[in-house]
C-alpha cells in the first residue's frame, strides 16, 4: 500500500510512495512453494518511514492509488474494508475482499491489490516489529511474531465489530494528527489486540491459489504499465501460449488481461498527475501507456465514473 513521509510525530498521510529497495527475499524458516518463490523473486521490499517515537501508523485508503507491484515490509499490516469490493494477491493466493473483511499481511508475505470497485474504502494499519513483539508476548500468541504463519488470515466481521474497529482506527489517526505520540501508541496497541481477537472469533474467507505464470504476467504489467509488451511477447516471457495465458488470467485474476493492463495504466496516470503542478491530460495519458486520448478517456470514465476533466475540475486543477 502507499503511505506518506510524515512530519515528526504525525501519522503518514495516505498514498505516497515509501522508500523502496529491491532485493531477493524468502521466509528463511520454511520451504517456499514454486508460486511463492517466483513471487519473492519479483517482490519489492518496502521501507515504511515511521518516525520515532511512533510504533506504527494508520491511514484511510484512497481508491485508485494502489501500488502496482508486489511488495512486502517488516511491519505487520491489517486492512479493514469499510465499503465496496476488491481483490488482492497474498503469497500467491487470490483473496476477495468485501465490506467487513479484515485481512492481515505478515512481513514475509508478498501482496498486491489488483482491483477494486467504485467506492471501495478501507482502513490500513501497520505496526512496528517492537510493538508486535510486545503484544505477542502479552497475548501469548506466537503467530503475531512470525514472518509468515501457517493459514489464511482473512475473516468476515459483523458490522458491529467492523464499526468498533473503525472507531479505533479513527482514534489512532486523530491522536497522531494532534502529535500526541504517547496516546497514539497506546491506541495502536489497543487496535492491534482488538483487531487480532476479532479475527480469531470470525469465520474465514476462502482464498484461491494463483498460477505462477499469471503472477509473473501481472507483475510484469504492474512494473511497466506504459510498456507496449503485447500478448504474444508477454506469453512467451511467462512460458505459456497467448490463448492459455489469456484464459488463465481471466479465470484466476477475475478480469481480462487487457482490463488489468488498462487499470494499471490508469494508476500510473493518476500517480503522474499527482506529481505535476499542471495537468496536460493527453501527454500524461501517453506517458502512462495509453495509445490515444479516446482510449484513455474511455478507461478513465469507466473506472472513475466521470470524465477526466470533471475529475480534475473538482480538484481545482
Amino acid at each position: 500500500m502507499r503511505g506518506g513521509l510524515p512530519r515528526k510525530g504525525q501519522m503518514p498521510p495516505p498514498n505516497r510512495p515509501a522508500r523502496l529497495t529491491a532485493r531477493l527475499t524468502s521466509t528463511g524458516d520454511r520451504f517456499l512453494s514454486p508460486a511463492t518463490a517466483l513471487l519473492s523473486f519479483f517482490c519489492v521490499r518496502e521501507r515504511l518511514d515511521i518516525p520515532p517515537p511512533m510504533q506504527g501508523a494508520v491511514w484511510h485508503y484512497q481508491p485508485h492509488a494502489r501500488k502496482a507491484i508486489m511488495h512486502r515490509h517488516a511491519e505487520l499490516e491489517v486492512n479493514l474494508v469499510l465499503a465496496g469490493r476488491a481483490e488482492c494477491i497474498v503469497s500467491g493466493r487470490r483473496q476477495l475482499l468485501s465490506r467487513g473483511s479484515v485481512l492481515w499481511l505478515f512481513p514475509a508475505q508478498d501482496h498486491l491489490l489488483i482491483s477494486e470497485s467504485t467506492g471501495f474504502e478501507m482502513w490500513i494499519g501497520v505496526f512496528a516489529p517492537r510493538l508486535t513483539r510486545s503484544v505477542a508476548a502479552a497475548s501469548g500468541d506466537a503467530r503475531l511474531r512470525r514472518a509468515d504463519p501457517e493459514g489464511d488470515f482473512c475473516r468476515s466481521l459483523t458490522m458491529a465489530t467492523c464499526g468498533r474497529l473503525a472507531s479505533l482506527f479513527h482514534e489512532v489517526r486523530e491522536a497522531g494528527r494532534r502529535r500526541r505520540c504517547g496516546l497514539a501508541n497506546a491506541a495502536l496497541r489497543h487496535l492491534l489486540l482488538a483487531a487480532w481477537h476479532a479475527t480469531e472469533d470470525a469465520p474465514e474467507q476462502e482464498a484461491r491459489s494463483v498460477h505462477p505464470a499469471v503472477l509473473q504476467a501481472a507483475d510484469l504489467i504492474g512494473r511497466h504499465p506504459e510498456s507496449t509488451l503485447d500478448l504474444p511477447t508477454l506469453a512467451h516471457r511467462v512460458g505459456l501460449s497467448p490463448s492459455r495465458l489469456s484464459h488463465l488470467f481471466r479465470t484466476e485474476i477475475g478480469i481480462p488481461l487487457a482490463t488489468f493492463r488498462s487499470r494499471q495504466r490508469l494508476d500510473r496516470f493518476l500517480d503522474l498527475a499527482s506529481k505535476r503542478l499542471r495537468t496536460d491530460l493527453l501527454s500524461l495519458a501517453l506517458e502512462a501507456g495509453f495509445g490515444s486520448y479516446p482510449q484513455f478517456h474511455r478507461v478513465f470514465k469507466r473506472v472513475m465514473g466521470r470524465s477526466p476533466r470533471d475529475h480534475f475540475r473538482e480538484r481545482g486543477r
